[in-house]
């Protein structure tokens, strides 16, 4: 039984899982909410039919994923073409509405097959024929009946249930020989009741004897804890005796000069080892080496202070600069800056004018120029000139050599072919004019269908229409589901 349902990137389902009840599972909602989406996908699974359309748009994958009570677990997948992961093993290249073998056994929901070749799919209905054979034809319905397929299963159904009933009989004739067996080891057994009282008896005997058996060990350890006791009273009683004859001892003098003393000279005594430790150590040290100069770690030394003199008028800066209030904001010197360049150039070209000036004071006036019109009109038509000469000069290298053409033999064929070019030329422009209403027909059609499009969503996915994109999936020849 199919307990899990995962549907990823197929048609409007970005991510679904579902978990069918033990018993009837109904699915209710609005209108394109994904339910005929998740029939699809199990078909899909079961069929591996027509799949170029289910993808969801702008993913390059879209899968099929469903769990059985048994622990299969059975994925279908399309990337660009479909495959199948069953129980983690790979089944590709299967070709058009190929099927693993191992798909059915596991998921058990096959296409049925009569004698003729016919094909009854008895787990999936459709909105139209919701339910299996009910719109059919009474000759399918009796062939699907009468198959021969289920005659044979009926056979096998028959065949077992005799075995069953064989192998029940000799099952109940073997209980009833045992039955018998043990009805006569019971009436053997009937004489051994007396012993039963008897071994009751002795256990109960047994557990006096393990009384009895507890008590004289609990007598033996106190027994032994008296005599014990009886040793330590009489070693009390020689020390009593022994010092009942001893005096009254003498009262002490002032012990705390001698505890002092006693002090002293342990601290002393420490005092000296530690001294004396401390020669042995010394003893053994070498004579240290010679210094080397020290000129250059002075000099560390001083770039040392002055790099933290440095660091102290750093902080005391940054001290002071921290009680600073922010600096107000310029104004736009941009504009300045462009008025300051433009006196700098006019006083250099005021000071150019002037040195200009002053060069020019000491020369005398130019005389009169006549008028030059003339002469430049001459000097255009000598241009002309020699531009005719040089295209003649080239077509006369470009020609020489050439072989004069051949006298025409038929000047009918020419006519003919003049007549089919013109013919020709005729056509493509009226294909031309044709382009022309075809293009402004294609630009009135795009303008309705973009108004149409307004607000309007796929009835397979569930997403907003892009016109533009559906144009282009159009002009373009494009199948499939490809309009945004």
């Amino acid at each position: 039984m199919i307990t899990r349902i995962e549907l990823h990137n197929f048609m409007s389902h970005r991510k679904t899982v579902i978990e069918p009840s033990p018993g009837l599972t109904v699915l209710v909602g609005p209108n394109n909410c994904g339910k005929s989406a998740l029939v699809a996908a199990l078909q899909i699974l079961c069929h591996n039919e027509n799949s170029t359309y289910v993808k969801r748009h702008g993913t390059k994958e879209c899968a099929v994923v469903v769990h059985t009570s048994e622990g299969h677990v059975i994925e279908w997948r399309r990337k660009t073409s479909p495959r199948y992961l069953i129980n983690g093993t790979e089944h590709s290249r299967l070709g058009n509405a190929g099927i693993p073998a191992e798909l059915h056994p596991l998921l058990r929901l096959p296409v049925v097959a009569d004698d003729a070749d016919d094909s009854f799919d008895v787990h999936f209905g459709s909105q139209k024929s919701p339910i299996f054979l009910l719109n059919s034809k009474a000759g399918a319905a009796a062939k699907f009946f009468a198959s021969s397929s289920d005659a044979i299963r009926l056979l096998e159904m028959q065949q077992r249930h005799k075995e069953k009933v064989t192998e029940g009989r000799r099952q109940h004739q073997r209980l009833e020989a045992d039955a018998a067996i043990v009805s006569a080891e019971l009436k053997v057994l009937e004489a051994t009741v007396p012993v039963d009282v008897e071994l009751s008896g002795l256990e109960t005997e047994f557990a006096r004897l393990n009384g009895i058996q507890s008590e004289i060990e609990a007598l033996t350890r106190s027994e032994f804890e008296l005599v014990d006791r009886l040793e330590q009273a009489n070693r009390y009683k020689v020390e009593r005796d022994a010092l009942s004859r001893l005096t009254t001892p003498p009262v002490l003098e002032d012990e705390a000069p001698l505890e002092r003393s006693s002090e002293q000279i342990e601290a002393a005594l420490q005092s000296t080892a530690r001294l004396q430790a401390e020669c042995r150590s010394l003893g053994e040290l070498q004579t240290p080496p010679q210094l080397a100069d020290e000129a250059g770690i002075d000099r560390l030394a001083e770039q040392l202070d002055a790099t933290a003199r440095q660091i102290d008028v750093l902080a005391r800066q940054r001290a002071a600069l921290e009680g600073l209030a922010s600096p107000p904001v310029l104004e736009d010197a941009i504009a300045l800056e462009a008025t300051v360049r433009q006196i700098e150039q006019a006083a250099i070209r005021v000071d150019s004018t002037a040195a200009r000036c002053h060069g020019l004071n000491p020369l005398t006036p130019p005389p009169e120029l006549h008028s030059v019109d003339e002469l430049e009109r001459r000097l255009a038509q000598i241009d002309e000139q020699r531009g005719r000469v040089e295209a003649q000069e080239e077509n006369l290298v470009a020609t020489t050599g050439l072989v004069p053409l051949p006298p025409l033999e038929n000047e009918s064929e020419l006519d003919v072919t003049v007549d089919q070019l013109t013919t020709l030329l005729r056509q493509a422009a009226d294909l031309a004019e044709t382009c022309i209403e075809a293009q402004a027909q294609l630009s009135a059609v795009a303008t309705e269908l973009r108004h149409a499009a307004q607000g309007e969503t796929c009835p397979t996915c569930g997403q907003a229409f892009d016109a533009d994109r559906l144009l282009e999936a159009t002009v373009g020849g494009l199948g499939g589901h490809a309009h945004g």
